[in-house]
């Protein structure tokens, strides 16, 4: 047998253990298996750090018509023509599986819970101050629309509504919101104006007696509070240590019954939707001139527009929904109104108002008809809006 005919297998390298039981994991398989892997731990991670540190999802809602949400007597109503939009967004906080969705949708805007709730607010309190927010529109909504068709509504302000606690400057445990406070030591408090400065003229560690109903038109009751320290723009001052409404608490009397179902839609940026159908009815029932609007804003008795939230949400919402005007609050941030612009794909056309008498005026140049409606308001009402960020 010649040399080269011998056995030709090669020998094992020296110091490498050769185990042919083993079967070799082709790239793809341990490709797959480690993104699995990267992917349950970078969803572990986002389920601590959300955690530790909430954030909110904003995206598009609905967009409906306010006519079915209205009711006036059989006797004042009209045939609807057109439409008039309200629209709103989906809040609710993130979670780790729904991060990636919301990070790739272009419509979702996601806010920490600061920007949300505010230093005093808890998730739980949010869902309650944005039903009194809705409740307050409707009745501003009432009130501003009558005043434009010529009917005055006497009204009386006559409190300031708590919406939030302050935790940690030791505000009564008997306070809440929904809580109205309407006198200190016996003396009427008009809104949170005068409340503010029938506090501010004391010195922290005084004690006051409130009179407080839990709602507009609950019992009064007597809530003894040791006043604070605290800071306000970089001031210090006296508190209470809750947060109120920034307008006054008001009462009215309607001519009539006017019914508004908020759908369970929440917050206060339906007012100016609201108030717009609530014309339409007792009107012309053609106000948008046969057309589909939408429209976004809160509202106060005098027929100011205030901002919102969502904005490029909502025009999602009601470019879906077929408007072809969109009213909006002046007072926007740049951003959101570029964003705005880009989500109508030119379909609606987006116009800044900061009254009710801008948006009446631009529906009578645009077709609608307008027949028993002023464009400005009858004077009706006493007191003034203010601002305050705690009491």
């Amino acid at each position: 047998m010649s040399e080269d005919s011998q056995d030709s297998s090669v020998e094992p390298v020296e110091g490498v253990h050769t185990d042919r039981s083993r079967r070799r994991v082709p790239i793809s398989i341990k490709v797959v298996v480690g993104l699995v892997v990267l992917f349950l731990v970078v969803w572990a991670g986002a389920g601590i750090y959300l955690h530790y540190n909430p954030y909110y999802a904003i995206s598009p809602g609905d967009a409906i018509s306010v006519s079915r949400l209205i009711s006036v007597p059989q006797t004042k109503q009209h045939p609807i023509r057109g439409k008039i939009l309200l629209t709103d967004v989906l809040l609710g906080q993130v979670s780790a599986s729904q991060l990636p969705a919301d990070l790739t949708n272009k419509y979702v805007d996601l806010l920490p819970s600061s920007q949300v709730l505010g230093p005093s607010i808890s998730p739980s309190q949010l869902q309650e101050i944005s039903d009194l927010q809705m409740s307050q529109s409707q009745d501003e909504a009432k009130i501003a629309a009558l005043s434009h068709l010529g009917i005055r509504t006497p009204v009386t302000s006559s409190g300031a509504l708590v919406v939030g606690i302050i935790h940690g400057l030791g505000a009564s445990p008997n306070l809440k919101p929904d809580d109205v406070i309407t006198a200190v030591d016996g003396i009427s408090v008009s809104g949170p104006d005068q409340l503010e400065h029938d506090i501010s003229t004391r010195k922290p560690g005084t004690k006051v007696v409130l009179t407080v109903k839990q709602g507009i038109d609950g019992t009064p009751r007597q809530v003894a509070v040791t006043l604070v320290a605290g800071q306000v723009s970089n001031k210090t001052v006296t508190l209470i240590g809750v947060e109120v409404y920034p307008d006054p608490v008001q009462t009215f009397s309607l001519p009539f019954p006017i019914s508004v179902n908020s759908d369970q839609i929440g917050g206060p940026s339906a007012g100016v939707a609201f108030t717009l159908g609530i014309i339409n009815a007792l009107s012309t029932g053609n106000i948008t001139g046969g057309k589909v609007v939408a429209a976004t804003g809160t509202i106060d008795a005098a027929g100011n527009i205030g901002p919102i939230g969502g904005l490029p949400q909502k025009t999602v919402a009601v470019r879906r929904a077929g408007a072809t005007v969109f009213f909006v609050p002046v007072g926007e941030s740049k951003s959101d109104y570029a964003n705005a612009a880009k989500f109508s794909e030119g379909k609606v056309k987006i116009v800044r108002v900061s009254t009710l008498g801008q948006i009446l005026g631009y529906l009578a140049n645009s077709g609608g008809n307008l027949s028993g409606v002023s464009i400005n308001a009858t004077e009706h009402f006493v007191g003034s809006s203010s601002q305050v960020g705690a009491s």
